[in-house]
């Protein structure tokens, strides 16, 4: 019952699941990527990204 109770409101100052999940997300974001950004080409008929 409490463990329910924390996983859907978060409650006792922990983070909830989707908290979690979002940190987690955004670090493997940040591990992989490079630190170059994408060069951008645009001819008219959109935007064409060359990697």
């Amino acid at each position: 019952m409490y463990d329910l109770q924390f996983e859907t409101n978060g409650t006792g100052g922990y983070l909830t699941i989707q908290e979690v999940s979002t940190i987690v997300i955004k670090q493997l974001y940040y591990d992989v990527w490079d630190g170059n950004l994408p060069t951008v080409v645009t001819d008219g008929s959109g935007i064409i990204i060359q990697p």
